[in-house]
């Protein structure tokens, strides 16, 4: 992040199994692949300034409405409208374009400012995306034993809401430091299983909580809680006779309000959400009750299916197998699908959209039809057909020289664009 080395490696190495595993190879990049931008992300303040700057760069892309059935959204407009004292989650899933908080971070600041709430939310207690995540400073000690959805899971681990599981060494640690705007926050929220006897958590939260915690070690979810009256930034936690169990995420928020979580599963195509058991999610709905659940995939069953030369019908049928998972899992949460944006490729001279992604968009249309959520057209709101080069060459940039990923001042934009929509909506019912 920090160099200015100009180079640009995004690959996706498919191989025979990757479908049948659900987890389709990504971009394996960090920001430092992604250096254009680099001047003006060193500067100080950067990442809290590209709200308030954005407005001078709003040229790109258009305002399109949610279609397909956008009465699946009055659910979470009613709990909108009765939020006075309450908390309304938004799980916001996703691959690398969402991953290291892109999209979701404004989105989130977006929703926070117009009905409050603070904080970064849920957070695993293990990822990969510390080099990238531009809201939270997440490190954790190295005795930790993780798996996820887009790693291999050997060992088994129930995976959790965020997409991952992590299980502790004898002095394992985590720790987040916030950073940006409206990122305090006054409560924490710890969410494991079956510790084992006599095992404690002690959780430092800035300079307003010490406290240590004995843990249960029930098999089914559990929770433990802490709150102050001060708002702070950074928390620790360390935990002592731990030789098991299965930690899942940490959750950085206020009293009430808005809470939108980023869980990017990068690499997959959406489908091994499917690998999360129905009463793990059930659990995690009875303490954290979502509103609404985003799914914003697409690029990479495109370009699995344009390297393999095969069509979609695997990815429709089992993507509509999730759509009715989660409705049965989260009957009364609204569900909205973010369609596969621009990607554009080089033929001869020019850059144009890439035929898979065009069939991909379809694809996911018939999918929202045919389960009936609400659908928003992320390619028709970026500006259609070979919009993408238009993004990547705007001053500033965009997007990265893979043409595919957008940089944070793009997913700035997309969230914003997003963001109008659904408030479209929620002004035309009345509120």
């Amino acid at each position: 992040m920090k160099s200015c080395v100009y180079f640009y490696l995004v690959y996706f190495l498919l191989v025979s199994n990757c479908v049948s595993a659900q987890t389709l190879p990504d971009a394996g990049f960090s920001r430092e692949h992604f250096s254009f931008l680099s001047n003006a992300e060193s500067s100080p303040g950067f990442y809290e300034s590209v709200n308030s700057t954005l407005s001078e760069y709003s040229q790109l892309g258009r305002q399109v409405p949610i279609a397909v059935n956008p009465g699946m959204l009055n659910a979470f407009y009613n709990a909108l409208k009765n939020r006075e004292g309450k908390k309304i989650r938004i799980a916001h899933y996703g691959d690398s374009l969402i991953w290291g908080d892109i999209i979701t971070s404004d989105l989130r600041k977006l929703f926070q400012e117009k009905f409050g709430g603070a904080g970064p939310g849920m957070l695993s207690i293990c990822n990969d995306d510390l080099s990238v995540r531009k809201t939270v400073i997440h490190t954790f000690s190295d005795d930790w034993n993780w798996s996820s959805l887009w790693t291999r899971n050997k060992d088994r681990k129930p995976i959790g809401i965020a997409g991952t599981a992590s299980t502790p060494g004898l002095s394992s640690w985590v720790s987040y430091d916030a950073e940006g705007q409206n990122l305090s926050c006054n409560t924490v929220r710890l969410f494991y299983s079956d510790a084992p006897p006599g095992a404690i958590v002690n959780i430092k939260c800035g300079s307003v909580i010490d406290k240590d915690i004995s843990l249960s070690s029930d098999s089914g979810l559990q929770e433990e809680t802490v709150h102050s009256d001060s708002y702070f930034k950074s928390v620790k936690l360390s935990f002592t006779n731990l030789t098991s169990g299965y930690f899942y995420a940490v959750s950085m928020e206020s009293d009430e309000g808005i809470f939108v979580d980023n869980f990017a599963l990068r690499g997959t195509s959406g489908v091994s959400l499917l690998d999360i058991e129905s009463d793990m999610f059930k659990q995690f709905q009875s303490d954290l009750n979502y509103e609404l659940i985003i799914l914003n995939f697409g690029l990479n069953a495109a370009e699995a299916a344009s390297a393999e030369k095969s069509n979609y019908k695997w990815y429709y049928k089992r993507m509509i197998k999730v759509i009715d998972y989660l409705k049965d899992t989260f009957p009364n949460t609204s569900i909205l699908m973010v369609s596969v944006g621009d990607r554009t490729i080089k033929k001869g001279s020019r850059f144009i959209s890439d035929p898979a992604v065009i069939s991909m968009l379809e694809v996911q249309k018939r999918i929202a039809e045919e389960t009936n959520i609400a659908f928003w057209n992320l390619f028709e709101s970026m500006g259609g057909e070979d919009s993408m080069y238009r993004w990547v060459h705007n001053s500033p940039a965009y997007a990265y020289k893979d043409y595919a990923h957008f940089s944070d001042i793009g997913g700035a934009r997309i969230a914003e664009l997003l963001y109008g929509s659904i408030m479209k909506g929620y002004k035309s019912n009345g509120h």
